[in-house]
C-alpha cells in the first residue's frame, strides 16, 4: 500500500484518479465509489479524463428512500454527476424505489456488476474507499462478536450482500460489494480518510495486522493496489 499524505487529501485522491484514467484512456473503466465525504474528491476530477468508457456506480449504499440517506440519490445533486450525463457516461444505480426489497436491491446490483464484467473481460475497476471511525470500509462492518457471521456475509462467492448492522450504525439497512469483491475484482483503489479521529485506525492499519472481523479497512493491505490519502501523519 502506497501513502499519500498532505494537508488537502481529497485534491491528492482526485490528482490520482485523473492520474489513472490518463493511463488507461482505451480501456473500459467502472469507477466506483463511497459516500460521504468521498463526494469532495469529485470536486478535483478533471472531466477531460471522463468519457462514454466509463462506467460509475457506488460500492455500498443505505437501503432507504430517503434523499438524505441513500448514497446513490445523494450523488446525483452533485455537479460532477450532471458532468457524467453529458459525457455519456454509463451509470449503474442503486436508487431504492417504492415496494422494492432488500434481496431485490441486493440482486439488481449484483447482476449489475456481473453484466459488466461479461461485458467488458479485460476492464478494470477503480474504486474509492473510505473508512470510518470503527475501521469499517465500504459498507462492510466490524464483526469481532463473530468472525463466522463476518465470513459468512463478506468473504462468500457473492459479489453483494444486504443485511442489517444493528447496532453498529444509525442506518442498519444495507447493501454493499464484499471483500471478496474488492479482493479479486478492484485493481486499484484510492484510500480516503481524514481527521484526527480516524488516526488511531490508520494508524493500526499502518503498524498491525488484524483479522478483518475485528477490522474490515486492513483489507487495503491486501488488495492489488491501493493508495491511502489522507491528512494524517503516519
Amino acid at each position: 500500500m502506497e501513502y499519500c499524505i498532505d494537508t488537502h487529501p481529497e485534491v491528492q485522491a482526485g490528482k490520482q484518479i485523473n492520474n489513472f484514467l490518463k493511463e488507461h484512456k482505451d480501456v473500459p473503466v467502472l469507477l466506483m465509489f463511497s459516500g460521504g465525504s468521498a463526494f469532495s474528491v469529485f470536486e478535483h476530477v478533471d472531466a477531460e479524463y471522463v468519457d462514454e468508457r466509463i462506467t460509475m456506480s457506488v460500492i455500498d449504499d443505505r437501503f432507504s428512500m430517503d434523499p438524505l440517506v441513500n448514497n446513490f440519490t445523494q450523488f446525483e445533486q452533485t455537479d460532477f454527476f450532471d458532468k457524467l450525463l453529458e459525457k455519456q457516461v454509463s451509470i449503474i444505480g442503486t436508487k431504492i424505489y417504492k415496494g422494492e426489497s432488500l434481496p431485490r436491491a441486493v440482486q439488481h446490483y449484483e447482476m449489475q456488476l456481473r453484466m459488466w464484467r461479461k461485458r467488458n473481460p479485460e476492464g478494470i475497476v477503480c474504486a474509492i474507499l473510505g473508512m470510518g471511525d470503527d475501521g469499517h470500509t465500504a459498507g462492510i462492518f466490524p464483526f469481532p462478536e463473530s468472525e463466522k457471521c463476518f465470513n459468512d456475509l463478506f468473504l462468500d462467492d457473492e459479489w453483494v450482500v444486504g443485511y442489517d448492522a444493528k447496532g453498529k450504525n444509525q442506518h442498519s439497512i444495507r447493501f454493499t460489494v464484499t471483500l471478496s469483491f474488492l479482493l479479486q475484482e478492484v485493481e486499484y483503489a484510492i484510500a480516503f480518510a481524514c481527521g484526527e479521529q480516524k488516526h488511531l485506525m490508520l494508524k493500526k492499519i499502518k503498524g498491525e495486522k488484524l483479522p478483518y472481523h475485528v477490522m474490515p479497512a486492513q483489507v487495503w493491505k491486501d488488495m492489488k493496489k491501493v493508495t491511502l490519502c489522507t491528512d494524517l501523519e503516519l
